[in-house]
């Protein structure tokens, strides 16, 4: 029988850039993936914000696609401000499609 740790261990996460553009999207973007591919965890890059969890507009990130990204403005995976009756929504189809 796998012990707790075995079964709780994180294979995926998942990295999503919301609101408007500001500095340091892009690194932050690049951290994190080269952080979760050096414990072995798959790094999922949601596009266009909220947008893309109810729209499954995923790709994974891999050090290549993030090698040459920080001087780049705003972030490779795009961003989307929503409207706030998008966000009620938004919680059931996301509750619904990923938690439940």
């Amino acid at each position: 029988m796998p012990d707790e740790k075995e079964t709780k261990k994180i294979r995926r996460i998942g990295v999503l850039t919301s609101g408007g553009d500001s500095p340091g999207m892009n690194a932050v973007v690049r951290a994190v993936t080269r952080t979760a591919m050096h414990y072995g965890i798959e790094c999922v890059g949601i596009r266009r914000g909220y947008q893309g969890l109810i729209n499954s507009d995923f790709v994974i990130l891999n050090a290549d696609m993030v090698r040459h990204i920080l001087g780049r403005g705003g972030t490779i995976l795009y961003t989307a401000r929503c409207a706030v009756s998008f966000w009620r929504n938004m919680c059931m189809v996301i509750s619904q499609r990923y938690l439940l």
